[in-house]
């Protein structure tokens, strides 16, 4: 009987192809998304609609009486 290879999960991990370590790409992806966020959030607040005046609504008369 033939001995079986290793697994390749118990094998040595080679590094990624760019950034050196792994811990650098997950930094690097991590810092990615987060200024996506960031910038989301900028032009969420940039291209909002304004809110409206407090007495925009005041012209709607309150509701008298208890719901039927």
């Amino acid at each position: 009987m033939t001995p079986t290879p290793p697994h390749p999960a118990h094998s040595v991990e080679e590094p990624p192809p760019f950034l050196r370590s792994w811990r650098r790409v997950y930094t690097a992806v991590l810092l990615y998304l987060a200024a996506l966020i960031v910038l989301f959030y900028l032009f969420a607040r940039a291209f909002a609609p304004p809110p409206a005046p407090p007495h925009a609504l005041s012209w709607i008369p309150p509701r008298s009486g208890s719901p039927a």
